[in-house]
């Protein structure tokens, strides 16, 4: 999902660790740990509050939640615009967003539907103390191009930009209420 994001702010901050970002042609895998100094169950709230996505990552520019239409999802869209130096571009996803149970999240690509041919990614979220660990898993197969010789490590720098603010924005979420 969209909401892939320590902000180094004390010892009890969130924390990142082991971001992988590898690449086969137009095929990325992402994935990484994170701790976050917040309880599990407030944690899973806000990442499902699927409407609140945009609050977590300045790059998401907007998110429309409808049913998939299975009835089995939601159906999230987003819009991210992301830069690199001087090149800035704006991408597309539809994701059916399931929920297995109050600890998964998965989210598949809608093929056809933006700017990526297939993909999904699963969140795990666990409890530790009165901290949450989170595992991040997602393949993505890219629709535009991305240059092959560096294509992976600017996806690896532009995510841990996104992630280390996007974790630290998590925390600050779940210690405010939703907006009714």
């Amino acid at each position: 999902m969209v909401i892939a994001w320590a902000l180094a702010a004390g010892a009890e901050a969130a924390t990142i660790r082991g971001l992988v970002v590898s690449h086969q042609g137009e095929r990325y895998q992402i994935s990484f740990d994170a701790e976050v100094d917040a309880p599990a169950p407030e944690v899973f709230k806000v990442l499902s509050d699927y409407a609140r996505l945009g609050e977590l990552s300045p790059v998401i520019t907007s998110v429309e939640v409808t049913p998939a239409p299975d009835g089995n999802a939601e159906r999230v869209r987003s819009v991210l615009k992301t830069c690199f130096l001087i090149f800035c571009r704006q991408v597309v996803q539809v994701e059916d967003v399931t929920e297995p149970d109050r600890s998964t999240i998965v989210a598949r690509m809608v093929p056809g539907a933006g700017d990526f041919k297939s993909g999904y990614c699963v969140w795990r979220i666990r409890s530790d103390g009165k901290r949450t660990l989170l595992r991040y898993e997602a393949t993505r197969t890219t629709a535009f191009w991305i240059p092959p010789l560096i294509g992976a490590w600017i996806i690896e720098r532009t995510m841990r930009e996104h992630l280390e603010a996007s974790v630290g924005r998590l925390e600050t979420l779940v210690a405010k209420p939703a907006r009714l």
